[in-house]
């Protein structure tokens, strides 16, 4: 049975023994990687077409779920890597039939809720849950 405590509980201690072993250098890999998640964001919306905006977005995502599971948020983790599953089948949309059905964006807007739900841990977890969800909305137009 999936325990909501457990997955809190793995998060702290996932945190607290990285903080340990790798001390103060486990801060600066925590803010390089959202300082590199950051730039490849601000570099997602410069792209001019939808593919490399895609591209970015996937690898600005992949950031961002490491760096969300370094931090122990691991709501936001996971709704990152949804996206970025997310992502791939978007960027499909041009070349293939099969990505173009309006199933996808039911499939990842329940995904992306009922992930977020099961997931839920503290009151900032609504923050991930919103912005999964209009991500799903958003990346699909």
């Amino acid at each position: 049975m999936f325990n909501l405590l457990t997955v809190g509980d793995f998060s702290q201690n996932l945190v607290s023994s990285l903080s340990n072993s790798l001390g103060f250098w486990y801060l600066i890999i925590l803010n390089a990687i959202g300082v590199i998640a950051i730039t490849l964001k601000v570099i997602e919306y410069q792209s001019k077409t939808r593919r490399g905006s895609l591209t970015f977005a996937i690898l600005s995502d992949l950031c961002w779920t490491m760096y969300f599971l370094l931090q122990g948020n691991f709501v936001s983790a996971l709704m990152c890597a949804i996206a970025v599953g997310q992502f791939a089948v978007f960027m499909q949309r041009e070349k293939h039939s099969w990505a173009s059905s309006k199933l996808w964006l039911v499939l990842f807007f329940v995904l992306q809720g009922a992930s977020g739900i099961l997931t839920f841990i503290n009151w900032y977890d609504v923050f991930a849950i919103t912005a999964g969800l209009i991500t799903v909305v958003m990346y699909y137009v």
